[in-house]
């Protein structure tokens, strides 16, 4: 099984720190995907829990991330948050 971080271009701190190994700032731009926007705090678990379980990262557009939204529904009625939309995008 291969374990996928989706995170959004606008916010893409945790897809930067998995990259360079390091907890760093990175852009933060408003998204839909609001929850998992923002950077990483320097001594939190995220980043080494990431580092242990995901395989790799991969950035969602802000107009793949409304589409998945819409597809959601458009085909069974439900209304899902951003960072849903995003990991569907994904």
């Amino acid at each position: 099984m291969e374990i996928v971080g989706v995170l959004p271009a606008f916010s893409p701190a945790m897809h930067i720190c998995m990259k360079v190994g390091k907890t760093i700032d990175g852009p933060v731009k408003s998204t839909l995907s609001d929850g998992t926007a923002g950077n990483v705090e320097p001594g939190s678990m995220t980043l080494p829990l990431c580092q242990k379980v995901v395989d790799k990262t991969i950035l969602t557009s802000e107009e793949e991330i409304g589409d998945a939204m819409r597809l959601m529904n458009k085909k069974f009625g439900v209304t899902i948050e951003g960072a849903a939309g995003c990991a569907l995008a994904g």
